[in-house]
């Protein structure tokens, strides 16, 4: 998808403060990462099928890889918090990277999905 500047207007045609504008890019900022968390599992899923399909020697409906609802929390990034549904596997082998199990701030997002300035230095000692 495209985002044509018809489609930004339609976007911020309600925000009347830079609040407005905050809350809007929250809402984004969450969606995507739900989206990512989503598409993770996906690639999850369907690795485990293809491994399953090397190995297994019994029905294909057991020990196979499914989706087992998801698991809620609200993460903080530096424009609030934001509610992150993680999805979940039978087996509990999923491990997301975008926002890791029992990770309450996101390594790297920041206000308006921006690299966090902080994240950026972790690790890097001024000489």
């Amino acid at each position: 998808m495209t985002l044509t500047p018809e489609r930004l207007n339609e976007l911020i045609a309600d925000c009347k403060s830079p609040g407005d504008v905050d809350k809007l890019y929250s809402r984004m900022l969450q969606q995507m990462i739900n989206r990512s968390l989503n598409a993770e599992m996906d690639a999850h899923l369907d690795e485990g099928r293809r491994s399953h399909a090397q190995t297994s020697t019994g029905p294909a409906s057991q020990s196979r890889p499914r989706r087992n609802g998801v698991t809620t929390k609200t993460v903080q990034s530096l424009g609030g918090g934001l509610d992150i549904a993680t999805p979940r596997d039978r087996d509990g082998s999923f491990e997301p990277q975008l926002v890791k199990k029992r990770q309450v701030r996101p390594d790297g997002i920041g206000r308006h999905g921006r690299q966090d300035p902080d994240a950026l230095c972790q690790g890097h000692d001024d000489p």
